[in-house]
């Protein structure tokens, strides 16, 4: 106990809580999805209701009496499997375990609450996969599928399929997420009829922040439950459970592949015909050879599907958890992650940047110019290949088109934008950015005033969103080359006069910081006006938002509870000009040496005789 408090030391509730609700042991804890590495107390749960609720009511009362920084306890998407504690590198372990290790460790780290929030956090809370719970059922108005916690869309598309099923076709692209956890942001697939996955949420299961356990839909808690269905952030309630509709009979779908050697080919033929029109729409552009016009060096894939009769072109089997993600895809090629890491990290080797990216095109999007696939929609629709485990940052922003053809329009122009500054920096050996991607979807219209701070949300009824990103590695964003390509970006979209959201749950540009600075205009501030009142609703008044289980305090800043970091952080971006910051050269000798033997290797097996040159002259 706290001497003349009564309470105990907060180090010792929180081994008291693991060894009630856990097992009681303190774990390194690194979350992927937000790069963050730490030490806390990791309870795996094999009842989702019950422990949580006891937490969450022991650690707010906490909070509340011991006048310290409060206690966080984050829920994450992943589960623990009995593989856990074993070695993967041994040889006892088979090399496809491996790969279904990562993909188990990825999976994990996609956390119920975006934005960094398992920085500060002291409990980390994550779903046993026994746990799981998947049931089908009717009514005489549609087929709804009741999914808990930790329950990955890949884990879904499976279950349905077996079934007879299928997801609603408008889930996210990274399909090891988990339903419940992606749907924390707004999270949303290529779907032009379709708003994102959270539309189709009908009832959640939450854990409030005093641990009472309540029902969201439109028959209870009805205001709350549509301010944050479509995007809560995990700010203010645990979810152990949701329900969706629109669960249909499985269909077969066409994926159609389309290569393309510059913009300006995109252009012409999106011109002719706007593939933005079909059913699902996603375009990558990743920066290989960007110095280069021959034939032999593809620098754009657009990608369209659509439900078919056709029969599958192979045998179109249910896969399981390994075929279904590509997420080990560049690990298994000779480009590996060891290279990666050294070229993004020493400036010496940066002029390899675009070989490694050929290669790994090559190895996830094959080099033909033109593919068909037809197979079950939970094959076709999962259609994102990750380059890389390291950490990345992905800006991701969320624009208001009126029409198909403007926002192929727009989709062009920032297309174009981004090719002629890659260009630029290429020519003095700079390549910031990994890929730019970009997706068509149905926005979600609210009546003015109404609603929460939905990041796909549009003003008007008839309106849609072109969803367009910058992905690259985190050492390349303090780079002057990537600061200008987000800041076109920006101009661009504030010149043509286009409103915009971010996506919540990755990256925002330096000068941003939290939702206030966002959601500025008199619509977007009621809108988080009543996110605000939501959240301090379930937390028992707006008084009591200091003691939150929830919030860490970079949450806290984000949402705007406390924006003196934001402000700070627009006054340094009006006062001072971008500066140029080199990537510091903390790859070793030894590391370099390595790194450009294999890039001799990997330049003679792509027949480039020039960059094995390159490589060789360095190595000397």
């Amino acid at each position: 106990m706290v001497a003349g408090t009564g309470l105990e030391k907060a180090e010792d509730l929180l081994h008291r809580l693991a060894i009630e609700t856990g097992d009681g042991k303190r774990s390194d804890w690194h979350n992927n999805n937000s790069t963050v590495a730490q030490r806390a107390y990791v309870i795996d749960l094999t009842d989702l209701q019950d422990p949580p609720a006891q937490i969450f009511q022991t650690l707010f009362k906490y909070n509340q009496q011991s006048q310290k920084p409060p206690l966080v306890a984050v829920p994450v998407a992943g589960w623990k499997t009995e593989e856990d504690g074993k070695a993967e590198s041994c040889s006892c372990v088979s090399t496809s375990r491996r790969k279904e290790r990562l993909v188990e460790v990825y999976a994990q780290s996609f956390t119920l609450s975006p934005m960094n929030s398992a920085k500060s956090a002291d409990l980390i809370l994550r779903i046993a996969k026994a746990t799981q719970i998947m049931e089908v059922f009717k009514t005489e108005e549609d087929i709804f599928f009741r999914v808990s916690a930790g329950v990955r869309i890949t884990d879904a598309d499976a279950y349905l399929q077996k079934k007879g099923f299928a997801l609603p076709p408008n889930m996210p692209t990274l399909h090891v997420a988990s339903l419940v956890g992606a749907a924390a942001n707004g999270c949303y697939g290529p779907a032009r009829d379709y708003g994102p996955m959270t539309t189709n949420i009908v009832e959640m299961k939450v854990i409030d922040a005093l641990g009472q356990p309540m029902t969201l839909s439109e028959k209870e808690n009805t205001k709350i439950f549509r301010v944050l269905r479509d995007c809560h952030l995990g700010a203010g309630f645990y979810v152990s459970e949701i329900t969706l509709k629109n669960i249909e009979p499985k269909f077969r779908m066409q994926r159609h592949h389309v290569q393309y050697l510059d913009v300006a080919e995109v252009k012409k033929e999106m011109l002719s015909e706007n593939r933005l029109k079909e059913e699902h729409f996603v375009a990558m552009f990743i920066p290989v050879d960007i110095l280069s016009t021959g034939e032999h060096n593809p620098r754009l894939r657009i990608t369209t599907m659509n439900r078919t009769d056709k029969s599958p072109t192979k045998e179109t089997k249910c896969r399981n958890l390994q075929d279904l993600s590509d997420y080990i895809s560049l690990i298994t090629t000779e480009t590996g992650e060891p290279l990666i890491d050294s070229i993004v990290h020493h400036k010496d080797l940066r002029q390899f940047f675009p070989l490694v990216l050929k290669a790994a095109a090559e190895e996830t999007w094959g080099n033909k110019k033109e593919t068909f696939e037809i197979g079950w929609s939970a094959n076709i629709l999962h259609l994102l290949r990750t380059y890389t485990e390291l950490p990345i940052c992905d800006i991701n922003w969320l624009i208001q088109v009126g029409s198909a053809n403007e926002a192929r329009d727009v989709l062009v122009e920032l297309l174009e934008m981004t090719e002629k500054l890659l260009q630029d920096f290429a020519e003095k050996d700079q390549y910031p950015l990994l890929n730019a991607f970009s997706r068509y979807l149905k926005g979600i219209y609210y009546h003015e005033g109404e609603g929460g701070v939905t990041p796909t949300a549009i003003d008007k009824q008839d309106q849609s969103i072109l969803s367009f990103e910058y992905i690259t590695f985190t050492p390349l964003v303090d780079t002057m080359a990537f600061k200008t390509l987000v800041n076109g970006v920006i101009k661009f979209l504030k010149d043509k006069g286009l409103k915009f959201h971010y996506h919540p749950g990755k990256n925002w540009p330096e000068q941003v910081s939290t939702l206030p600075q966002i959601f500025a205009d008199k619509v977007d501030k009621k809108k988080l006006r009543n996110f605000k009142d939501a959240i301090y609703l379930l937390h028992g008044g707006k008084d009591k938002i200091a003691f939150s289980p929830f919030l860490t305090p970079q949450k806290k800043e984000f949402i705007g509870f406390s924006s003196t970091t934001g402000k700070l952080l627009e006054k340094k971006a009006s006062g001072e000009a971008a500066k140029e910051t080199i990537v510091a050269e903390s790859v070793s000798q030894i590391q370099k040496q390595h790194a450009l033997q294999r890039l001799i290797l990997l330049a003679q097996e792509k027949d480039n005789q020039e960059i094995a040159e390159k490589a060789k002259a360095l190595l000397k």
